[in-house]
């Protein structure tokens, strides 16, 4: 907004200059929502009675009002007051209302509900017959049964003579052939376990000697590996200084071939000079 402070000094009056500088910051910033409130009221007031603009394109007393209170009003939206102050409680009925006596008398008093209307002509419904059906039915309960008495205890067994003891077996005493078989059992299950003994070394020993010659034949194939590795290197090496030998020869020779072909060369240009 521009500034017309100029303005307001010459065509407003002191009051009114007053309450236009109390719309301006820091001013309107200081004042509290009472006092914003009677601003806005004072200068509504005051613009009632202003007069509008007095010059072409110069703003009048009216319009400088105006315009200090849009930024009152603009102060009041920031703040989230509403656009007048609350006096009263909401639901406070003033003093001397009383309620109409009228509405409340013309609540109370209802038209009776009429009667209903029954059309021309319809006869009248038969009255229904009871359903015999649905009465009440009593379920006899089952008697409970008779208890029967305590039956007496049993008598107790009579005593039974004890048994004679009997006798104790004889002892018998193993025959020569008992033993001899009892003996032959045993051979037989020593040599079962002496046969599984020797296979299993047998089998150990068959292992360690296949695993000895596989690491001999790993090592052997080793050295081979490494002696093969050796002569291809000996045998690299041998054609390398070879093919380098072969170069410098050719290199040599071309040198001399080009020596030839410069005394050649001097020779030829030599006769040709003297011709």
């Amino acid at each position: 907004m521009p500034n017309y402070t100029k303005l307001e000094k010459e065509i407003l009056t002191p009051g009114q200059v007053a309450l236009v500088a109390a719309s301006r910051a820091p001013a309107i910033g200081a004042l509290k929502d009472a006092a914003l409130y009677r601003a806005i009221a004072e200068i509504e007031a005051e613009m009632t009675g202003a007069s509008g603009p007095v010059t072409e394109g110069r703003p009048g007393a009216a319009d400088l009002l105006a315009t200090a209170l849009r930024r009152l009003h603009l102060e009041r939206r920031k703040r989230k007051l509403p656009l007048a102050p609350a006096t009263k409680a909401a639901g406070q009925q003033p003093a001397g209302d009383k309620p109409s006596r009228a509405v409340a008398s013309s609540a109370a008093r209802r038209a009776p509900a009429s009667s209903t209307r029954k059309p021309a002509g319809r006869a009248k419904a038969e009255t229904r017959k009871t359903d015999l059906r649905t009465g009440s039915r009593r379920v006899a309960k089952a008697k409970a049964p008779a208890t029967q008495p305590a039956s007496a205890p049993a008598p107790a067994p009579a005593a039974q003579p004890a048994a004679p003891a009997e006798p104790p077996a004889p002892t018998v005493t193993p025959d020569a052939s008992t033993a001899a078989a009892n003996e032959a059992k045993s051979l037989r299950k020593a040599a079962r376990k002496a046969a599984r003994k020797a296979e299993r070394k047998a089998a150990r020993l068959a292992q360690m000697e296949a695993e000895k010659k596989a690491r001999t034949a790993e090592r052997k194939a080793a050295r081979q590996a490494e002696r093969d590795a050796k002569k291809a290197e000996k045998q690299a090496a041998r054609d390398a200084r070879k093919a380098a030998r072969k170069a410098e020869r050719a290199a040599d020779k071309a040198k001399i071939e080009i020596a030839e072909a410069a005394v050649e060369l001097k020779k030829t240009r030599k006769k040709a000079k003297k011709g």
